[in-house]
């Protein structure tokens, strides 16, 4: 980069090569994905409303907010980056914005579709949600107790990884 310019501006020179390439992915969102999921499903997808929801699917569609759903459809797993998400895996939970970190136990996927727009978006339905602690050796674990209610879970807003849920003493710890 230094080479390209007369050697006293490169600083400068770096930053405006930076700076033009986030306006460039700022431009077409599709540039800066850095992970694509890859989703394995398990049923195809339903108009909404649909007949015999459950009540994950209920919350899922209260979760939409002002841009409602147009179609779902149930997922077995979900693959962003290198980490895959199954049913039934306990799942650690880190927010973006600071909020406290949390482990839970993944109930079910779906994959719902907006009208007119051709992206997808993943909710997961997790239970057993708890507050996750960290001791002296960087052991993470949630005390035994009552976990908070199952909530609906933005895969596109929250870092997830799978982790492996163990009971030790009066404590549950996750590797």
């Amino acid at each position: 980069m230094f080479e390209m310019c007369n050697y006293k501006s490169g600083p400068y020179s770096v930053a405006k090569h930076w700076a033009t390439k986030s306006v460039l992915h700022y431009r077409d969102p599709a540039r800066g994905v850095w992970y694509t999921s890859s989703l394995e499903p398990a049923s195809q997808f339903v108009q909404v409303p649909c007949r015999d929801t459950s009540p994950a699917v209920d919350a899922i569609l209260l979760s939409a907010g002002t841009t409602p759903f147009s179609a779902i459809r149930s997922l077995r797993s979900v693959m962003r980056g290198p980490s895959e998400v199954r049913i039934r895996d306990w799942v650690l939970i880190a927010p973006v914005h600071g909020e406290p970190h949390s482990v839970g136990l993944v109930q079910e996927m779906y994959e719902c579709k907006r009208p007119n727009m051709a992206d997808t978006v993943i909710r997961l339905w997790v239970s057993d949600v708890k507050d996750i602690h960290l001791d002296e050796q960087g052991t993470v674990f949630a005390l035994h107790g009552l976990p908070m209610a199952a909530s609906v879970l933005m895969f596109e807003c929250y870092h997830v990884d799978v982790v492996v849920r163990s009971e030790v003493g009066s404590r549950e710890v996750f590797t």
